[in-house]
């Protein structure tokens, strides 16, 4: 789930982490804690930031209760982000207060921290102070070989390009969610077009563009072959394409 999700790929991620989680018992609650976990990344990258925010705190609580602290340090930072994102800057600051208290982990998650101390900084009018985040976070994810920092990416990219500290002076807090959402979008698609598709619809249609047919796809996602058929219609409206050779490559 969790590879199949960095590589942008959300609806089969979602199918791999359902069947985690009916393999795991209510007592393992470090498991439990990583699902939740995954489930907020999954919010995140959909930039439903409240619904992520709820799954990190899920994960930290579990964390808490199991005592795998360094475990915890790790989830508060990312808590502290989807707080941030959610608008709840005090409460992202407890979070990260709380991360703070804990041991550091060897696969750390600092840099999480660093990205939502940028967030809040940027609501609060500092955009220099924010810009000084966004690059600590970097250097520490690159001393820790972390290849896709994910959370610095999106709130660096607030300035075009992230080094150009101008564009944080014209900022504020709805214009800069707005534009989170857009770039987690476009993360997904190279194609404008196949970011406004559902992901329900992009699934249909890779599954279409392997010549399934729409029996076959609604036996296999348990769907209605009309419905089936409607998200393919519905897809195609949206594409401007009027055939299966059509469909995007970025699907």
């Amino acid at each position: 789930a969790r590879a199949l999700l960095s590589s942008g790929d959300p609806d089969p991620a979602r199918r791999q982490l359902a069947l985690a989680a009916s393999t795991t018992s209510l007592g393992d609650l470090r498991m439990r804690a990583w699902l939740a976990t995954i489930r907020s990344e999954l919010h995140f990258e959909d930039a439903d930031f409240p619904a992520a925010a709820t799954q990190a705190g899920r994960a930290a609580g579990l964390l808490a209760r199991s005592r795998h602290r360094s475990d915890e340090r790790i989830a508060r930072h990312w808590l502290a982000l989807t707080l941030a994102a959610s608008g709840a800057l005090d409460d992202a600051e407890v979070a990260l207060v709380d991360a703070e208290r804990l041991p550091a982990a060897a696969v750390i998650g600092d840099h999480h921290g660093d990205a939502a101390r940028a967030l809040i900084e940027w609501d609060r009018g500092r955009p220099r102070t924010a810009a000084e985040w966004v690059a600590t976070g970097y250097d520490r994810a690159a001393r820790h070989g972390i290849a896709d920092p994910v959370s610095l990416w999106v709130v660096a990219g607030l300035a075009a390009p992230p080094s150009h500290l101008a564009a944080f002076h014209t900022a504020t807090a709805t214009p800069a969610r707005a534009r989170i959402v857009r770039q987690l979008r476009d993360r997904r698609s190279s194609d404008p077009r196949v970011a406004g598709l559902t992901g329900r619809e992009r699934e249909v249609l890779r599954m279409y563009a392997r010549r399934l047919t729409a029996d076959e796809i609604a036996a296999e996602l348990g769907l209605a072959t009309t419905t089936v058929r409607n998200h393919v219609a519905k897809s195609f409206r949206k594409l401007g394409i009027g055939s299966r050779r059509d469909i995007p490559d970025d699907v």
